[in-house]
């Protein structure tokens, strides 16, 4: 029986050489799209993330900065993911929150996973800085905010700061470094669909390999855009929508909001999407009510009895008649 999986991308042995594979083969291509506070796009390239994540798992290796089990509670942004990965680099246990979750909640999972660091938005930082002791002994704002005279504060900038000087003087070399890919990396919590939630470990082995899988499954290579949606403390999300571009070279465009999803879509024209099941029912009931209420509708059901049978015969004009649809996704969108 043929394989389904396709040899063209590596098994790597660490997330490091992933991320140091990755700046080499595509460089300056755009990595990741996002919006800035000022609402204005930002782009990092394959080699400005690998620079930044480089010098994040040096200040979270060097064992005087106290950072083991680094928890993250923020939206989806970029500096997410270079805490994320950085954390698995520096050979540590990250532990991803869902930002939905109500902060008793937040804190219990910090204090189940033994968590030591919190990474976190400046959208929790009020109640962050009201919370009860729950082992937490640093605290790192993605955004520019520290709080006076509470030490164990400080942002993610000056982390990234202070890793590479630690680099610059030779102090930390990333590429040097030896950790064990077999360890807990990741601790991430179940929905509690069916239960009290659960942490599950997952080893940098068991994330490479489903790297790997991905990368060699799917139609998607460096020549796409991706879109993503999904909250990023879904081991899905995270493993198929960003960390194998990451590996194949795809550009990665981040939504900031489900509220202005078609704007943004229509904005960033990605080719591929990674999906939940719900989400695509959602996104196709929407399209259809869309086209029920439009004049489009005896057009569009018409054309579709006349397209099934002309693709019989070797002709495809779905796109002609697809066409407003498409054009409300992009126009470019090929895969989901």
């Amino acid at each position: 029986m043929k394989s389904l999986i396709k040899d063209k991308y590596p098994l790597y042995l660490n997330m490091r050489e992933m991320v140091y594979d990755s700046a080499e083969k595509y460089g300056e291509k755009t990595y990741l799209r996002f919006f800035r506070p000022d609402k204005t796009i930002g782009e990092i390239s394959f080699h400005g993330f690998s620079l930044l994540v480089e010098d994040l798992s040096a200040y979270f290796y060097m064992p005087e900065n106290g950072c083991d089990r680094i928890a993250i509670l923020s939206e989806n942004r970029f500096e997410w993911l270079v805490t994320y990965v950085a954390a698995v680099a520096a050979g540590k246990t990250v532990i991803p929150l869902d930002k939905e979750l109500s902060f008793d909640q937040a804190s219990a999972f910090m204090q189940i996973a033994e968590a030591d660091t919190l990474v976190y938005s400046s959208t929790f930082a009020a109640k962050i800085a009201a919370m009860p002791d729950c082992g937490i002994k640093k605290f790192i704002c993605l955004d520019g905010l520290e709080i006076d005279g509470w030490p164990r504060f400080t942002t993610l900038r000056r982390c990234i700061s202070s890793g590479d000087i630690a680099v610059a003087t030779g102090e930390v070399d990333m590429r040097r470094i030896r950790t064990d890919s077999s360890r807990v990396c990741a601790i991430i919590f179940t929905s509690g669909t069916t239960g009290t939630s659960k942490g599950v470990m997952l080893t940098e082995d068991n994330i490479l390999a489903c790297i790997h899988a991905s990368s060699n499954m799917v139609n998607i290579d460096d020549k796409d855009t991706i879109f993503s949606v999904l909250p990023y403390h879904h081991t899905y999300e995270l493993c198929c929508g960003l960390l194998t571009p990451i590996c194949i070279g795809t550009t990665v465009c981040i939504n900031n909001s489900l509220k202005y999803f078609t704007k943004n879509i229509q904005l960033f024209r990605p080719t591929a999407m990674v999906l939940v099941p719900m989400f695509v029912s959602t996104l196709a009931s929407k399209i259809e009510s869309g086209i029920e209420k439009s004049h489009l509708a005896p057009l569009i059901k018409g054309g579709t009895f006349v397209s099934n049978k002309a693709r019989k015969v070797g002709i495809d004009f779905r796109r002609l008649l697809y066409a407003k649809v498409h054009s409300t996704l992009g126009g470019k969108l090929r895969t989901i």
